[in-house]
């Protein structure tokens, strides 16, 4: 309201220099008369002179107006006091408010972070059991496959040492078959005998052989 006072000040030098300059001047043709006994008007002033002989109206005019101006500013002070209490007092609610909400993010986040974090162990050590049982598997997986190996090793070489065994036995069988061939063949084409004038042959043979063992 401070730039109100420079008005004011303007409009009564204006009211005041209104007779000594020509575009505020009234005419001549404006005439103040004083009524107040109409039988006899009294003429008070023409043109400029008016402006002089209401010198009291622009005393109340200017008056009215400091003491409107000043009342206005001191409205306006009041005004704008409560309107910066507000301001002041709406910045700072703002600021408390953005404060809390600031706290609410950082604890939100931090509460997701912790939870990402308490998700993440989870998994790890799921993960770890998931790989423990696992590389137990495979341990126990390869002690059994050591173990068949070991057995089928096992197996193989019995199983080698019984066939030897086999063509062994086969191989002394077809010895002793052939033995048993020629011999019988040799006593086939001797002319040996028994006492009793038997012949003497292989199956001759075995029968006293056996007759022998029985007794």
């Amino acid at each position: 309201m401070i730039w109100a006072i420079p008005l004011v000040i303007c409009g009564l030098l204006l009211a005041l220099l209104s007779p000594f300059l020509s575009f505020l001047t009234p005419s001549e043709s404006i005439v103040l008369v004083d009524v107040a006994d109409p039988n006899n008007p009294i003429i008070l002033g023409s043109g400029a002179n008016t402006l002089w002989a209401q010198w009291q109206c622009w005393a109340y005019i200017a008056a009215f107006c400091l003491v409107l101006v000043t009342i206005s500013g001191v409205l306006f002070n009041a005004i704008r006091a409560f309107s910066d209490e507000v301001i002041i007092e709406s910045k700072q609610r703002l600021s408390q408010r953005a404060a809390e909400l600031e706290t609410l993010k950082q604890e939100y986040r931090q509460k997701i972070q912790q939870d990402v974090l308490n998700e993440h162990a989870e998994k790890e050590e799921k993960f770890k059991q998931w790989e423990k049982g696992l590389l137990s598997i495979q341990h126990q997986t390869e002690e059994q496959e050591r173990k068949v190996q070991h057995w089928i090793a096992q197996t193989q070489h019995a199983l080698k040492q019984q066939q030897r065994e086999t063509q062994s036995k086969l191989g002394q069988r077809d010895r002793l078959s052939e033995q048993k061939r020629c011999i019988a063949q040799f006593l086939d084409e001797s002319n040996w005998t028994f006492p009793n004038g038997e012949k003497f042959t292989y199956r001759a043979l075995l029968e006293r052989a056996r007759q022998h063992k029985k007794k």
